[in-house]
């Protein structure tokens, strides 16, 4: 979303108190008008990243803590997909 924003094809429509970008659904579907996005249900997107294999029990951690805070606000997710990055580091990504 950086580099899409880079680009200029996104800009954040708000910031948290700590600087991170939040987007609204509607600016997410002006990227690209093919995507179907279906508006029954939203989901959250929580990620986790360690910079090295030897910390998968570090992952693990951080996946579990990210699971019970979703949990305790009510936002809906989906059971754990993961990708590895070529870039180095283990990746845990939750949609």
């Amino acid at each position: 979303m950086r580099n899409w924003e880079k680009k200029g094809l996104l800009k954040p429509d708000n910031y948290t108190k700590g600087g991170e970008r939040r987007y609204k659904l509607e600016s997410l579907k002006n990227i690209n008008k093919n995507i179907v996005f279906h508006n029954d249900s939203r989901k959250t997107i929580a990620y986790t990243r360690v910079s090295s294999a030897d910390q998968k029990e570090d992952l693990i951690r951080q996946v579990q803590v990210l699971e019970l805070y979703c949990s305790k606000l009510g936002f809906k997710t989906l059971r754990q997909k993961s990708h590895s990055s070529l870039a180095g580091g283990m990746n845990a990504l939750y949609p």
